[in-house]
């Protein structure tokens, strides 16, 4: 599964500000690890697969506190609940 930037930031944003503190304080000292060293190719290739398999459990972890709604499935459920209200409230 292929996470995009705009999937990555949606999520940040829904994250408690104490967590969006912690996840922008790692961020700033794995990239500032990565532009300090020279390291070889490969080391830094699987330093950064590593780092994605992070994110992506940290996505899972996400993904399982906030469910993702059908916007669609929503908006229809919303429609319905205000029609019924608003035939109750014509009934008195």
């Amino acid at each position: 599964m292929t996470v995009t930037f705009d999937q990555v930031r949606e999520m940040v944003d829904r994250l408690a500000p104490g967590d969006r503190r912690r996840l922008a304080t790692y961020l700033a000292q794995t990239t500032a690890a990565v532009r300090d060293t020279a390291e070889p190719a490969e080391a830094f290739r699987q330093r950064n697969l590593q780092a994605w398999q992070k994110l992506l459990e940290f996505h899972a972890t996400l993904t399982a506190d906030y469910p993702q709604t059908d916007v669609a499935a929503q908006l229809d459920r919303d429609r319905q609940e205000r029609d019924a209200l608003l035939r109750g409230a014509g009934e008195s």
